[in-house]
């Protein structure tokens, strides 16, 4: 039982990490690019706020722990999980607002909030995914950066977008047969990133080597968009 309380710990801070927006000026879009982010911009509008289950497996240092959870994402950058006990029952409860991190044992104790947890989160895993990435590949979106630069790279056998900003790099390559692949870099690290057609994810970090694998069991799109309050634990 110990083990299983520090594991789901360890878990749950891996899964979130936030970063402030900001409008960026598009200073150069290829033509070819435009149309292709269109593709992308299409699928994710098509996928909005949503809930399910599915299984957890973090690969750390060559440590390999896996939970069963349930989920609810609004899409964007809020997410709240319930992470389940070997018993199937709620175990630890965890959301992020958009601005601050709350977890929560459900044992009766009052949940903990933590506004600047990143330092927290590299120390534990070394892999910090913004939590744009983690609730977009939730709700089966793909991710994207804010770019101000975008081009498309074309061979026989595939395309390839190609966005930048100041900080920021990210590369898309759509496969019909094996979903997305894709590679988010910032000043920190870089994300490989596979999106399965099934909703299944793989993220990992290039600079640790860490990987967090998340296989959905089920899925449904919420009808309307959860209330704020779902992802602010306050009792």
């Amino acid at each position: 039982m110990i083990f299983f309380k520090k594991t789901l710990f360890f878990l749950l801070i891996l899964l979130l990490c936030s970063c402030a927006s900001k409008q960026i000026k598009k200073e150069f879009i290829s033509e070819n690019a435009n149309i292709f982010l269109q593709k992308i911009i299409d699928i994710n509008s098509s996928k909005g706020p949503s809930n399910g289950t599915g299984q957890i497996t973090v690969e750390n240092n060559g440590r390999v722990h896996k939970f069963k959870i349930a989920f609810a994402s609004d899409s964007r950058k809020k997410i709240r999980l319930e992470i389940l006990s070997p018993a199937g029952l709620p175990a630890l409860s965890l959301s992020y607002d958009g601005s601050k991190l709350y977890l929560r044992q459900n044992n009766g104790s009052k949940p903990k909030s933590f506004s600047n947890y990143k330092k927290i989160l590299k120390k534990i895993t070394g892999v910090s995914p913004d939590s744009e990435i983690i609730a977009s590949l939730l709700c089966r979106k793909i991710p994207l950066i804010e770019y101000s630069n975008a081009i498309l790279n074309s061979d026989s056998s595939s395309e390839t977008l190609f966005l930048s900003s100041e900080n920021k790099k990210q590369s898309i390559n759509i496969h019909k047969s094996n979903g997305i692949l894709s590679e988010i870099s910032t000043e920190e690290d870089k994300f490989l990133i596979n999106l399965e057609n099934n909703g299944n994810f793989l993220l990992v970090s290039e600079k640790t080597g860490n990987k967090l694998l998340f296989s959905s069991s089920s899925f449904s799109p919420l009808k309307n968009e959860p209330h704020k309050n779902i992802f602010i634990l306050t009792r």
